[in-house]
Order: C-alpha cells, then structure tokens, then sequence
C-alpha cells in the first residue's frame, strides 16, 4: 500500500510545483498536461474489495486550472478483478494533506473485466 500511496504522493509534489511555476505567470488559464505518466492502480481480491499488493499499470493525465487553483488528476488501466463484480470507491482520499495541497474528491471505479478509472481533485491550501 505504501507504494501506490507513495507514488500519488510524488504526482502531487510534482503538480503543486507546476502550480506554484504557473500562478506566478501574469495571465491564469487552464493549462493541462496530456502524456502517460506510469503508475499503478490496486486490482480487487475475490472478496472484492482493493488489493494494494496486486497492481497493474496505468497512465495518468494530470490538469492544472491556475484560474481556481485546483488539480484534476485522472488514471485508466486494466487492473485484475478476481471478484468479477463492479467496484466502487468514493472519497476515500478526502482530508488528505501534502506540499500545501488538500484532497476534496476522488473516485476509484473498476469493472466486472477490470477497467479502471481514478479521478481526484485537488486544491491547493
């Protein structure tokens, strides 16, 4: 669990910098940045519930709104889903504080074959 946690940690390090370097800009606009980068997201155990211990690969999109101070992040993969149910995680996240950045939502969906989306939102303390 600590890794996948770690990771989202350093996205959100990564982003607080990037959001520091564009608020100092004279004019604020939605900039957002489009490219993989790799992480992982938790597969569902047959009880169906996350599995922080099998992950899977995904790609994360990542947008900065310099205008309300806000960040979007959003990961897809293909997790592994032994329960072949749907699972659904909402604001699992909510509190949580780093690098001057706080969680307000988020959302972890998986499909009974695996699909999986995370979005979060964050804003900045």
């Amino acid at each position: 669990m600590r890794s996948v946690f770690s990771s989202w940690v350093g996205k959100l390090t990564g982003c607080a910098l990037c959001l520091i370097v564009l608020a100092a800009s004279a004019d604020a606009r939605l900039i957002s940045f489009r490219g993989t980068l790799p992480d992982v997201l938790p597969g569902i155990d047959g009880n169906g519930n996350a599995d922080f211990g099998n992950t899977s690969d995904a790609s994360v999109k990542v947008t900065v709104n310099t205008r309300e101070e806000r960040i979007l992040i959003q990961a897809r993969g293909k997790v592994q889903n032994l329960s072949r149910r749907s699972f659904r995680a909402e604001d699992s996240f909510v509190g949580l504080q780093a690098f001057g950045l706080v969680v307000v939502s988020d959302l972890y969906q998986v499909s009974s074959r695996g699909s999986a989306s995370f979005t979060g939102r964050v804003y900045a303390l």
